[in-house]
């Protein structure tokens, strides 16, 4: 580039300056963000409006839950103490009645005397002791399996 080119090009590039072309679209560029920076406060400040509405229907929405479920367990307790109640005071009213007199036995039965009761006891007892030494002081469980079948056996010995 010769000097009378870059001579031209400064006196334009000086003049441009001077004339302050491009200043109005940085102006109407600096105008159009200040009117977007406050939109946006504008919109922060609604987020958090709204955010706090929330946080305040929530906490409502959780003391109405817990405000049902005590109602809903205090209608629970009453309906049953009603019930008991009504049990209670249905017991009460009631008379047991007999439908019919008791009827004499068709065979009489056969009494054990107080020796062949007592033996028979003593007997009972000295099986079940005998079941639970075999079976182990320490395992109750098949002392009660043996005494069991002791006295099994000795009901059927007894019918035979």
């Amino acid at each position: 580039m010769t000097d009378a080119t870059l001579s031209a090009l400064s006196a334009a590039r000086i003049q441009e300056l001077f004339e302050l072309r491009g200043v109005e679209s940085a102006v109407n560029s600096m105008a159009a963000t200040t009117q977007m920076s406050a939109w946006i406060e504008v919109l922060e400040q609604e987020i958090r409006s709204l955010q706090a509405q929330r946080e305040a229907q929530s906490s409502r929405r959780d003391a109405l839950t817990r405000d049902r479920d005590l109602a809903l367990k205090s209608f629970n307790t009453l309906k049953n103490k009603l019930a008991e109640l009504q049990l209670a005071s249905t017991a009460l009213a009631s008379e047991v009645r007999f439908g019919a007199p008791a009827l004499p036995p068709l065979h009489a039965e056969t009494r054990l005397s107080l020796a062949t009761a007592v033996a028979l006891g003593g007997a009972g007892g000295a099986s079940a002791g005998d079941a639970y030494r075999l079976a182990g002081a320490c395992d109750r469980e098949k002392a009660i399996v043996a005494t069991l079948q002791v006295a099994t056996l000795q009901g059927i010995t007894q019918a035979g």
